[in-house]
């Protein structure tokens, strides 16, 4: 932050003696000015900002916590053929905020498997088709 000096130095009389008193920032100045303002009106600074429940600020701001909810093009990806015997390379859209919920599905299987060693086996069944 720049201060700057206000050129003149302000002056009292103390027993008849002229002393200078310190010199003001015109910064500082400014900046009680902001706070003076904004702390006035109580109703519209509580117009300004809303209080959400994590919820509701995840479900109004997905892309901070997911990344992007639009459609991706992927070029040149490798994905299971129809008859699931070989591996094809196809152009694929795709949801990026999709795919970062199914890997962190994925993440937190493979951590409970660290932690639980009886688990044997982890299902992953995903139908289109059903939505399911």
């Amino acid at each position: 932050m720049r201060r700057c000096v206000v050129t003149s130095l302000l002056r009292f009389r103390y027993n008849g003696v002229l002393k200078p008193v310190r010199a003001i920032y015109t910064s500082a100045l400014r900046s009680q000015e902001k706070v003076q303002r904004r702390t006035t009106n109580p109703i519209v600074e509580s117009l300004r900002y809303e209080r959400k429940s994590p919820i509701e600020h995840i479900l109004l701001r997905p892309d901070t916590y997911v990344g992007s909810t639009g459609v991706a093009e992927h070029a040149d990806a490798w994905v299971v053929s129809e008859d699931n015997q070989r591996m094809v390379q196809k152009k694929m859209s795709y949801s990026p905020a999709l795919l970062k919920i199914f890997d962190e599905i994925l993440v937190n299987a493979a951590d409970n498997k660290q932690r639980d060693p009886e688990m044997d086996q982890l299902c992953v069944n995903v139908d289109r088709w059903v939505n399911q």
